[in-house]
């Protein structure tokens, strides 16, 4: 039950704190700051071009600058300007994404509504062309949807993705094995990760409002994940 999905959860955020610091160490270990970011230059940009890429390369990156930002500041005390503007800055950003995913998923609710008006008593209608017109209508009404619906499914997903990532960096930068130089250095190095992230991410190749558009990410997203599995 609960203690199972808790544990699957911890496993995942240390899983992910390991991936992240192993990719940070090309900068904070090696100090091979020229190497790293050729490499996160190239995965960003590879990433970038997936279904959500840009939007998931900008939320990742606003996590990891002020996971970064929240660290660095600590290292001056708990109770500095600078600590005290960074926490309601990151209060005011989860605040609107939480009431950014109410009002898509509001919003998911009218467009079915619409979609069931549309198709109306004509799908129980006896005559059978009545019954056809009102399916067809029911399957325009919905692909004009799918923005709303994509628009949704991606903003309740971002607060997962957010308060996950939030955990894995707060994981890699209060790792108590090694000293607080070492975790300062990586603070710097995943602050420049997030900026790469979020640079990289402006760049929305495709526009979600579009019916058409939404579509065809939705059937790419369907495809890589039975990809994945098979």
């Amino acid at each position: 039950g609960d203690k199972k999905i808790k544990r699957q959860q911890f496993y995942r955020e240390v899983t992910c704190a390991v991936q992240l610091v192993s990719r940070l160490d090309r900068w904070v270990m090696g100090r091979n700051q020229d190497g790293w970011t050729t490499g996160v230059l190239q995965e960003t940009a590879e990433l970038a071009q997936v279904s959500f890429g840009g939007r998931l390369l900008r939320t990742i990156g606003w996590v990891y600058e002020c996971s970064a930002d929240q660290f660095i500041a600590s290292c001056w005390g708990n109770f500095t300007v600078d600590g005290q503007l960074q926490s309601w800055k990151d209060g005011m950003h989860s605040t609107e994404v939480k009431i950014k995913a109410m009002s898509s998923v509001a919003k998911s609710g009218l467009a079915v509504k619409e979609m069931t008006d549309a198709a109306g008593s004509g799908m129980s209608d006896e005559d059978q062309a009545k019954r056809d017109a009102a399916a067809r209508q029911a399957l325009t009404s919905l692909e004009g949807s799918l923005p709303v619906f994509l628009q949704a499914i991606w903003d309740i997903s971002q607060m997962d993705i957010e308060s996950t990532v939030y955990k894995v960096c707060d994981r890699a930068l209060k790792d108590i094995s090694v000293p607080w130089q070492i975790r300062y250095r990586r603070a710097i190095a995943l602050k420049r990760l997030g900026q790469i992230f979020r640079d990289a991410g402006q760049v929305e190749l495709k526009d979600l409002n579009n019916a058409q558009i939404a579509k065809q990410q939705l059937e790419e997203a369907l495809y890589s994940a039975i990809r994945e599995r098979t």
